[in-house]
């Protein structure tokens, strides 16, 4: 409906029907005749034009009864049969009756486009799909997320077919969330609407086999306008109840591997009885998981746990618990990636690490070789999306799924840092918290500063942690910095004792869409005083070393943690200031599930006065980064 010409010319003449249609470059126009619209579609879009992705099919069947204008009004004198047809269509509106007329407001979400015709402000942006499926649904929920980010002053709505929009529950960067049927409902209060339908379709067809760069989610994100790369895709939060009842099924005593065994396109499929091979070798190492809800393909699968009969949401849940998943192409494999859990994926027609490359837990399986069209997306030349087990699926082994799935279950996910001196009351009570939270994939290290026979002699007893006594109190930046460098995890929180965790918090923290992530923000002046973002206002300059997620990988780049800020101070400031500098993004959690009871250790202790440490770390680290705090301020 809307389209802008993009190609080497300034304008564009199309001629149809005795009509001259002009397209000025760069200039978004609505389109009056949707015949032509059609031809521009099918023909020459992604080339020289883009173009709305709408799907305006159910106009096409009312466009002798419709009048369409320039300035994207659908004006029709009908009677009230047609009225209601009109209303059915998620991008129309209706606007306002004028005598035997009723006047009907086309939404879209064409920031330049909508400004220009409207002259008003967007604030509620819907986004939908009309169909499934499930891999699609999850990867716009990713991608509204990242929108919001961007343009923070849009409130983005959610609407799919139930219950797949149920993926969308209690995520924070949604206004609502609306099962497709009752979209109608909504749809009288939105300024725009964007169709996430079809494009990736689209776009993988028309680009394919060579030329497909996007993943899906770059191409919902270049629907929605965005210009920022999407590096990490999160997009499932877990309600309090639920996050709470999830220890109930958890067992950290061996690891639980979830299997997706089916897809909806039998030439994504890896045959059943080679999953069956593999879940005989898998269940040697732990609990095997059988991701499905069709009872008749879970036939010779009957001794392990299954999600027959589960919604997507409660399979997400499911999910969640495992500590690695392996499957092939299909909805629950898109959903485990987005809850960070390893995923092993299955790759046949589909170019793999394109597909997965927004999820950094991801590793794939993929033998184009064996077939000199591969991978060939949806120009398959061996019979179709209905073909079993092609070439290139025949090629993928069980013993070679089970060596690599082995290799990922090697390394820990996540390390738990805590450090402590004394108040072995808040160290059992933060332990506590943490252990409801952890998984067999998880390793707890608790470093103690030097304290006396109690404390140890208490951690020494714990069997699920790895404890490790400093002989002296030397501040929390030693002991922090000991416990990251001994952290074996591909990814770190950092915690003091004083932190009690509550049952979501791992999950906000996972699903927060960038590289480092802390619970606490805090903004800064130029004489290097800090003051909490929530209350200054101002832009986060860093966040807290305590509850703080990164990778390990980003820890050793900058070396850890400086000691010449010990005994304590300005380190966590350093840390992330290094971190960002070094290209890494950074954000924090507002609202994180965590209780901080702050500085109940530093004040008590006699080991050092924490005045004389406060000025010593303050001059060291302005000093340092006096310049870079003129930046920021600037």
């Amino acid at each position: 409906m809307f389209i802008k010409w993009i190609g080497p010319k300034q304008t564009k003449v199309l001629r149809r029907r005795s009509q001259d249609f002009v397209f000025e470059k760069g200039k978004w126009v609505f389109c009056t005749d949707l015949l032509l619209a059609k031809e521009i579609r099918n023909d020459l879009r992604g080339s020289v034009f883009e173009m709305s992705d709408h799907d305006f099919e159910p106009l096409m069947r009312l466009k002798d009864k419709l009048i369409l204008k320039e300035s994207g009004l659908i004006i029709t004198a009908c009677p009230d049969a047609v009225k209601v047809l009109m209303e059915t269509i998620p991008f129309v509106k209706l606007q306002a009756k004028k005598g035997p007329n009723h006047i009907f407001k086309v939404l879209d979400y064409y920031h330049e486009g909508f400004h220009a015709l409207w002259g008003t402000e967007l604030t509620n942006i819907v986004v939908y799909r009309k169909v499934g499926g499930w891999g699609d649904v999850q990867m716009v929920l990713s991608t509204i997320i990242h929108a919001k980010k961007e343009f923070p002053d849009l409130a983005y709505h959610f609407s799919a077919p139930g219950p797949l929009h149920e993926l969308g529950f209690n995520n924070p960067y949604l206004a609502s969330v609306t099962p497709f049927h009752q979209f109608k409902d909504i749809k009288h209060r939105m300024d725009a609407a964007s169709d996430l339908t079809r494009p990736c379709i689209r776009y993988e067809i028309h680009n394919q086999p060579g030329e497909v760069t996007r993943n899906r989610i770059d191409t919902f994100a270049a629907e929605l306008r965005m210009e920022k790369e999407i590096k990490i895709a999160t997009g499932f939060y877990l309600g309090e109840e639920e996050a709470g009842s999830l220890g109930e099924w958890r067992d950290v005593s061996q690891p639980l591997i979830g299997l997706c065994i089916k897809s909806h396109a039998p030439v994504r499929d890896w045959h059943i009885e080679r999953f069956k091979v593999l879940a005989q070798m898998l269940k040697k190492h732990g609990r095997v998981l059988i991701v499905h809800n069709r009872e008749s393909d879970l036939e010779g699968f009957e001794e392990f746990e299954n999600t027959l009969s589960h919604s997507p949401r409660e399979t997400a849940l499911k999910l969640n618990e495992c500590d690695l998943v392996i499957g092939v192409d299909t909805g629950p494999m898109h959903t485990a990636a987005v809850l960070r859990v390893p995923t092993l994926w299955l790759f046949t027609h589909i170019k793999g690490d394109i597909r997965t490359r927004n999820y950094p837990e991801a590793q794939v399986i993929q033998h184009s070789e064996v077939c000199p069209h591969s991978p060939c997306w949806y120009d398959i030349k061996c019979g179709g999306e209905k073909t079993r087990m092609p070439a290139c699926a025949k090629a993928i082994t069980p013993e070679e799924v089970y060596s690599r799935a082995l290799e990922m279950l090697d390394e820990k996910f996540l390390s738990w840092v805590i450090v402590g001196w004394e108040k072995l009351h808040l160290t059992q009570e933060c332990l506590e918290y943490v252990r409801r939270a952890r998984k067999w994939s998880h390793e707890i290290i608790l470093i103690d500063n030097g304290s006396g026979n109690a404390v140890r002699s208490w951690a020494e007893k714990q069997s699920d942690i790895i404890f490790h006594r400093l002989d002296s109190n030397l501040g929390c930046v030693i002991g922090r910095d000991h416990g990251m460098r001994l952290a074996t995890g591909r990814y770190l929180i950092t915690l003091d004792n004083d932190q009690f965790i509550g049952p979501r918090f791992l999950n906000q923290i996972l699903q927060e869409p960038t590289d480092v992530v802390g619970v606490e923000a805090w903004s800064m002046n130029h004489q290097g005083y800090a003051f909490r973002v929530e209350e200054s206002k101002k832009p986060m300059y860093y966040v807290g070393g305590g509850g703080c997620l990164f990778s390990r990988e980003a820890a050793e780049k900058i070396d850890f943690l400086d000691k010449e800020f010990a005994p304590a101070w300005f380190s966590d400031v350093d840390f992330t200031r290094k971190l960002f500098n070094a290209g890494y993004s950074i954000s924090w959690v507002p609202n994180a599930d965590v209780k901080h009871l702050g500085h109940r250790t530093v004040f008590a202790q006699k080991s050092f006065n924490v005045k004389q440490a406060w000025a010593k770390s303050h001059k060291y680290f302005m000093n340092k980064w006096k310049r870079d705090l003129w930046k920021y301020g600037s």
